[in-house]
């Protein structure tokens, strides 16, 4: 017989042992929320009060007329004309006036924000976004003195320790910092075909990427921290586009805006890179640019092979001065400065890769699933689904890379596109997710 003494132990025993195994899988379960659960690195609205977060390089050069170190930006509040008002930073007036580079007394392009932001590790898989809004008060009729530059930085200089005038030390390498990711949008007006939003890896003549200099055999030489290059330092927007060249450009319209604020972003996934932007209607947020940016295989023959798959282009050697970039340390926000730009609202967000508690959880690798593949010309449709990510949009391209089909917030059903009006040839699927990944198909079109 058992005793009553005897069962209350037992019973006590079942009882600390379920609690043990509840505690445990809260904590799995805890840490994989925690894992799932964006990391806000930078957010700066400038407003009042706010803690001063970035560091500004127009103090470490003596510039204009001043005689002591001087800051040439001014924060205010801007209101464009839907009545959204946004505390704006920008460049003074005496800003705008010195800021041609070539002058020995100019800014130098030194009229950047730099935010640190640790030690940014993308090697599981993790995901950076950047945020910002940004109004001109005018749009241009040419050039780039309305752009605003945005780099995700491997290397960045230590801001406390850079003296005063590093910007004349030209033999040192790289003092300020080195360029992993950047894209660039100009205030232009629509002409021609001028492009008006560039995407790129690195910058300069160097494959860590780096900034550019200006020399002159008679008034000298010394850093521009703004400027970035192309990758072999072509300036962006020249042919060939990537990846047979160094960069991507979008055009010939406009993405600035002169009315309302825009907010524009940059999703760094593992195997993309993504500028989006909301456009004048007030539409769901357009992809402006996209790079497939995968890592570089031991048999580079491999990598260039992913790449002509993915583009319907055949190359035969890896794009100018390519690399690859896990470690991201450093944001740089350049206003060009020759005509005003206000820049509000940046925001960093490192998304970790969901990490799944064994024996609880098993996260779903995302996917896409294209039927009937091959299909036929005679056909109405395809059918897409996606399994593991909720898509924001879904587009078809030919093998040139033209956009055929595009459609936004598609439903987490099945998605449908036409194809009754296709040609016979091959296609690109291509699924973007709402936290930046992108996910992509080839599918054949036949008699």
């Amino acid at each position: 017989m058992i005793t009553n003494t005897l069962l209350g132990s037992l019973h006590a025993s079942w009882l600390t042992m379920i609690s043990l195994l509840l505690t445990f899988g809260l904590s799995c379960l805890t840490q994989l929320a925690q894992a799932q659960t964006p990391t806000v690195v930078v957010e700066q609205d400038f407003a009042p009060g706010t803690p001063v977060n970035w560091h500004d390089y127009t103090t470490k050069v003596l510039w204009g007329t001043y005689t002591t170190p001087t800051t040439a930006f001014s924060i205010a509040p801007i209101t464009d004309t839907r009545g959204t008002t946004y505390n704006g930073i920008t460049c003074t007036d005496s800003a705008i006036k010195y800021s041609n580079y070539q002058l020995p007394n100019g800014l130098r392009t030194s009229q950047v924000l730099d935010f640190d932001l640790g030690t940014l590790d993308r090697s599981r898989g993790d995901s950076i976004i950047v945020e910002l809004d940004l109004l001109w008060p005018v749009l241009s009729s040419g050039g780039e003195k309305g752009r605003v530059v945005v780099a995700l930085m491997h290397q960045n200089p230590d801001f406390a320790n850079i003296p005063f005038g590093l910007v004349d030390s030209v033999n040192q390498p790289a003092p300020f910092g080195r360029p992993a990711y950047n894209w660039r949008v100009t205030n232009r007006l629509p002409l021609g075909q001028n492009q008006y939003a560039h995407l790129f890896y690195g910058g300069g003549k160097n494959r860590e990427g780096e900034v550019e200099k200006f020399s002159n055999p008679t008034i000298g030489s010394w850093w521009l921290p703004g400027f970035i290059s192309m990758p072999t330092g072509l300036t962006p927007g020249f042919r060939p586009l990537y990846p047979a060249g160094p960069g991507n450009s979008w055009g010939p319209y406009t993405i600035a805006n002169a009315n309302r604020w825009t907010r524009y972003k940059m999703v760094l996934s593992p195997e993309f890179c993504t500028v989006t932007y909301q456009p004048p209607n007030g539409g769901p947020a357009e992809v402006v640019n996209n790079m497939y940016i995968p890592k570089i295989d031991t048999d580079t023959l491999v990598t260039i092979q992913k790449l002509n798959t993915y583009y319907g282009t055949s190359i035969t050697k890896m794009p100018p001065l390519y690399q690859y970039w896990d470690i991201i340390t450093g944001l740089r926000v350049f206003m060009n400065s020759g005509e005003r730009a206000y820049v509000s609202n940046i925001k960093v967000t490192y998304s970790g890769t969901p990490v799944s508690a064994k024996g609880l959880i098993d996260t779903e690798k995302p996917s896409i699933k294209v039927w009937p593949n091959p299909a036929s010309a005679m056909a109405d449709h395809i059918m897409v689904s996606a399994k593991g990510m909720s898509p924001t949009q879904v587009s078809l391209t030919d093998a040139m890379g033209r956009k055929v089909y595009s459609a936004t917030s598609p439903t987490r059903g099945d998605i449908t596109i036409p194809t009754n009006r296709l040609a016979v040839g091959v296609y690109t699927i291509r699924c973007l997710g709402d936290n930046g990944q992108q996910l992509s198909q080839r599918i054949s079109i036949q008699r």
